[in-house]
C-alpha cells in the first residue's frame, strides 16, 4: 500500500478555513507510514504544484510530502487530535 492511501480537503465543517494565501491550499492527507501506521498531515501545497500533487495521488503511488509544499504538522493515528487544529486555527493556517 503507498505511504499516501487517500487525501481529502478538511472535512465540511473546517472547509470554510481553508487557508489561502497565493492559491496555496492546505490539505489534511492520511497515509500510511513503511509500518503500516496509520498516519496523517496537514499539508500546504503550492499553488503552481496543486494539479501534480492531486494527479500523482490519483496514480495510488508513493509520494513524498515535502515535493508538493510544506507539511505544517503531522502524526500518528486516524485524525488529528483538537488541540492541532485549534493551533492551526490560532495562527491562521487553516
Amino acid at each position: 500500500m503507498s505511504f499516501v492511501d487517500r487525501v481529502k480537503k478538511l472535512s465540511d465543517s473546517f472547509a470554510d478555513s481553508i487557508h489561502k494565501r497565493s492559491g496555496d491550499i492546505v490539505y489534511l492527507v492520511h497515509g500510511q507510514d513503511m509500518h503500516s501506521n496509520k498516519s496523517w498531515h496537514f499539508l500546504k501545497v503550492y499553488s503552481k504544484l496543486n494539479d501534480n500533487f492531486i494527479s500523482d495521488l490519483e496514480k495510488g503511488e508513493k509520494l513524498e510530502l515535502s515535493d508538493y509544499g510544506r507539511v505544517l504538522t503531522s502524526g500518528y493515528g486516524e485524525e488529528p487530535p483538537k488541540h492541532v487544529i485549534t493551533s492551526l486555527k490560532e495562527y491562521d493556517l487553516i
